[in-house]
């Protein structure tokens, strides 16, 4: 027997060591705080008790058996505090407010025993009259009334707490009713050792078994704190970390309760250590996260609220991860962008229609300057010297029209339309006559386009004029500029060939990278050319050139089509 309670002690005293260096880091939480203690005072007595069998001083024996009564007392009480705050942690608020009347009897009966050990004469009404036990190295004595009321009391808590856990046998959730199983289970054991068992020593060795007794319930209680979600999901040496995070965090546990917040959540929705346990749902500050809002407005301030899974191995649900993002400068700064954005807006509408009056104005206005001068300069004679200056004074009008053409085009604001690329091109060679003529260019026309296409009509007849017009411009007299449009079941294709001079290879890369050329082209690559470049990729179009000297240019376009029967 005696054997069996050595060994007992040494393992219990082992086993609590371990379990509470495993929870130390984690003893921010109240149940984790409470089990400590508990494994820390289990841990003392069983010290105690292997200290009183291996020494053979009858005193040191009489003061180890003392020094059990000075932490004892306590074990019970601590163990009602740590299952209350599992089944009834919504009522913990109120049965906290009685916590310090539970500490009463254990407090006298820890400093009485104090007293004694210090050699006041109270050992009457606490524990008196020691005897060594035969054979045992343990000592008996007889219990004063107030160490006697300190079992009493003892003994009622243990009748309470497995009252809770009869109830909890009934609970409506499958949670508490397999923990409370399990506790059951545990405290019955404990109860067997504390009322029932007797020996051939007598109570005072039995009763000593009661550390060996406190092994379940101490493997039950850590599967529940640590495999269940009692445990705190930071450990105490990270929990600077996580008080400081710049971001206000909630961790939320499987039903639905607070189970932790940082210091900047504390501060926005004024918690306090109580709250911890709050249900999300008797609550409306955190209506958001029932509902999982993206944004919320709280104390004047606007927060990005992002959710995060916490999935927990011993859960069939999981846990959740709440962060809350102060946007509130960033939705000042919006607001601001916007504004700003919105009177661009207005500025850049208001000089588009500028430029789109001004350039229909003078646009019209120069076409008919250039028609009466034509007219004119027809209907009298005018000296030999003068032709290149009269030729000269209509090319630059001409020139001037068809830059106005362009800004106007640029400006326009214009929806996509069905134009038909057919339609288009007589109405460009329609218009170019008078330069067809001039330059002495004949015109070979192959149109195989059957198909609309959706688009912008003015950018695309202000890149089919600009290339065509470069082409009849640097086509010798009496060449053929050939103008091919087809389509295909996906694209509209226009290659527009003449019979010029080429393009120098190093001015045909400018070209092709829409770079400044170093020299003049000769091929009017100026302002027409970036303006064709800026509209070819307006409408997601392709634009190639192919060019050598003295063997001619041919630029091939390509647009996307919707085709239309």
């Amino acid at each position: 027997m005696i054997f069996l309670l050595k060994v007992g002690n040494l393992f219990t005293l082992i086993l609590a060591a371990i379990y509470c260096f495993q929870f130390w880091p984690y003893r921010r939480s109240i149940l984790t705080k409470i089990y400590i203690i508990n494994l820390f005072l289990l841990s003392l007595w069983s010290l105690s008790l292997l200290l009183t069998l291996f020494t053979d001083d009858f005193q040191l024996k009489v003061l180890f058996t003392k020094a059990r009564q000075i932490t004892n007392p306590f074990l019970t009480t601590n163990w009602l505090l740590a299952f209350i705050f599992i089944f009834l942690k919504s009522h913990w608020l109120k049965i906290k407010k009685i916590v310090p009347f539970l500490y009463l009897i254990p407090v006298a009966t820890s400093l009485m025993t104090i007293l004694s050990i210090c050699g006041l004469n109270v050992e009457s009404i606490i524990a008196h009259s020691f005897t060594s036990i035969t054979n045992t190295g343990l000592v008996e004595y007889q219990v004063g009334p107030l160490l006697q009321l300190q079992f009493t009391f003892s003994g009622v808590l243990i009748l309470v707490l497995i009252l809770l856990f009869i109830i909890q046998l009934f609970s409506k959730h499958h949670y508490y009713r397999k923990l409370s199983r399990l506790f059951f289970s545990c405290a019955f054991i404990q109860f067997f050792f504390e009322f029932f068992s007797r020996s051939a020593y007598g109570d005072s060795v039995m009763i000593q078994f009661n550390t060996v007794a406190y092994i379940p319930m101490m493997i039950a209680l850590y599967y529940a704190i640590h495999k269940m979600e009692f445990l705190n999901i930071k450990s105490f040496s990270n929990q600077m970390a996580f008080d400081n995070l710049p971001t206000p965090v909630l961790t939320i546990n499987p039903r639905g309760e607070i189970w932790d917040a940082n210091k900047k959540a504390f501060e926005l929705f004024n918690l306090k250590n109580e709250d911890l346990g709050l249900s999300l749902t008797t609550d409306s500050r955190f209506e958001f996260i029932t509902k999982r809002e993206k944004n919320i407005s709280f104390n004047k301030n606007e927060y990005l609220v992002e959710f995060h899974n916490l999935n927990l191995a011993a859960n069939s649900k999981s846990g959740l991860i709440v962060s809350l993002t102060d946007i509130t400068e960033l939705q000042e700064t919006n607001h601001i962008l916007k504004s700003m954005n919105a009177e661009i807006l207005k500025i850049t509408s208001f000089n588009k229609k500028i430029q789109a009056v001004l350039s229909h104005d003078l646009s019209g206005l120069l076409k008919y300057t250039f028609v009466s001068l034509n007219k004119l300069f027809k209907t009298i004679s005018i000296p030999d010297e003068e032709k290149p200056f009269i030729e000269s004074v209509l090319k630059t009008n001409q020139s001037s029209v068809e830059l106005l053409n362009n800004i106007l085009t640029w400006s326009h604001d214009e929806l996509e339309t069905e134009v038909s690329s057919e339609s288009l091109l007589h109405e460009i060679v329609s218009a170019m006559s008078v330069l067809i003529k001039e330059h002495q260019v004949n015109l070979n026309m192959q149109l195989d386009a059957h198909k609309t296409i959706k688009t912008s009509s003015r950018m695309l007849e202000a890149i089919l004029r600009n290339l065509i017009s470069n082409a009849i411009k640097n086509s010798p007299a009496e060449g053929t500029v050939t103008i091919v449009a087809k389509t295909t079941d996906t694209h509209l294709k226009f290659s527009i060939i003449d019979e010029g001079p080429g393009i120098d290879k190093t001015i045909l890369e400018n070209i092709k990278e829409q770079r400044p050329s170093p020299k003049k082209s000769g091929y009017g690559f100026g302002i027409g050319l970036q303006i064709t470049f800026n509209f070819v990729q307006q409408l997601d179009g392709m634009i190639h050139f192919e060019s050598s000297p003295n063997t001619g240019t041919q630029v091939q376009l390509t647009f996307p089509l919707e085709s239309h029967s």
